[in-house]
């Protein structure tokens, strides 16, 4: 995330803060304001895992992405949560443990799209942080190349059943 980006960022959930109420609206407002402004930056919804089924899914349109594949991203953390948590914290975070803390909570696991609002019961193969995040955000859905995500689904599904899967819940840690 570029300097400007983390100033504007942060300024901009310190005024949310200044202007905090108990009101509903206020914080579906909040959580919008917020998913908008972190939307473009390589922090949001990054993936970092794929369940099973979601990669035999895959594996069936030959690591394509089609149209009515039906694989979205679900979130570790409801965003809504974040936001509240961002907004209501009884102390002022600094702008690091903003972005920080944002960071923690916006990632999410490849899934099937029956599978999002259970994902937290789910087991999935794992990936590793990367500088570039793979299958990086868009101003709607997930990036997705053949050459790079798919091949990495490709050499991923051969190694599956050497590869051990983990609880997504432990993706989340201890938040």
């Amino acid at each position: 995330m570029e300097p400007a980006q983390k100033a504007l960022a942060y300024d901009v959930f310190r005024t949310l803060r200044k202007h905090r109420t108990d009101e509903a609206k206020f914080l579906n407002a909040a959580t919008v304001v917020t998913t908008k402004l972190m939307s473009p930056t390589n922090l949001a919804w990054r993936v970092c895992g794929i369940t099973e089924a979601a990669l035999e899914r895959f594996a069936a349109m030959n690591f394509k992405r089609k149209s009515g594949l039906k694989v979205q991203r679900a979130h570790l953390f409801n965003r809504a949560d974040t936001t509240k948590q961002l907004v209501y914290m009884d102390t002022e975070p600094s702008a690091e443990e903003f972005i920080e803390f944002w960071e923690k909570r916006d990632r999410t696991v490849l899934c099937l799209s029956d599978q999002n609002r259970k994902i937290l019961a789910l087991k999935c193969f794992k990936f590793e942080e990367r500088e570039a995040p793979q299958f990086p955000n868009l101003t709607v859905g997930y990036g997705y190349k053949d050459k790079e995500e798919g091949e990495f689904l490709r050499m991923l599904y051969a190694s599956r059943k050497s590869t051990e899967t983990v609880d997504v819940s432990a993706l989340a840690g201890d938040d």
